[in-house]
């Protein structure tokens, strides 16, 4: 049965660096997404960092005009369901929705609306990725159940970013698994990156 992943990283890194944890391994029926900075902070040298990336998934509707960014409120989604950004008295919403339904495991966030939107998708209220849905389309998705791990010389201050731009250091498949560690490590030779990984249960306090 599948669970929430209890995420712990450990740095035996030489100084401190910026890392970000992520999820790319989407299937998606449109082209253009962004992936969001899911995870992300500075770790030192030695230190430890836990986190939890929930089974359970967010939607919400945005649109952007004229440097101004509107955002729904979060409602929770299942997959075989359908939900819906629309027009709520001029006011931009989202809500479960009695338009067809998919029935393969994925989910669909239609637009309604007369204009473009974005349908983003999230955890524990953090951007997994955002895309646009055009009006009277639908964005049909399912997320797999992988990771990603990557050391960046640049702090990435958006919520989104475009992953072909990152070259992530590792992909971690957790399927099945409750706990992961992630070991981040330099090779003194080289210099060079590297992650390490396990599943063996942690000690959350």
């Amino acid at each position: 049965m599948a669970t929430d992943l209890n995420i712990r990283v450990i740095s035996n890194l030489k100084t401190t660096e910026f890392f970000m944890l992520y999820q790319q391994d989407i299937n998606l029926n449109v082209k253009n997404f962004k992936v969001g900075a899911w995870e992300n902070s500075h770790i030192a040298p030695g230190a430890q960092f836990y986190t939890t990336l929930p089974l359970s998934i967010e939607a919400q509707g945005r649109k952007d005009d004229d440097n101004t960014v509107y955002k729904t409120k979060l409602i929770q989604t299942d997959y075989n369901n359908s939900y819906e950004i629309y027009d709520n008295a001029e006011g931009l919403d989202i809500k479960s929705s009695s338009l067809t339904a998919p029935t393969d495991n994925t989910m669909n966030i239609y637009n309604s609306t007369n204009s473009q939107v974005q349908g983003v998708v999230l955890k524990d209220s953090k951007p997994l990725f955002s895309a646009i849905i055009r009006p009277d389309n639908k964005l049909n998705f399912s997320i797999n159940p992988s990771i990603y791990v990557a050391i960046s010389d640049f702090f990435i201050e958006q919520e989104f970013f475009d992953a072909a731009t990152l070259s992530p250091l590792t992909r971690i498949n957790y399927e099945g698994q409750s706990y992961l560690t992630i070991i981040l490590g330099e090779n003194v030779g080289t210099g060079k990156f590297t992650v390490d990984y396990n599943f063996d249960l942690f000690d959350l306090a």
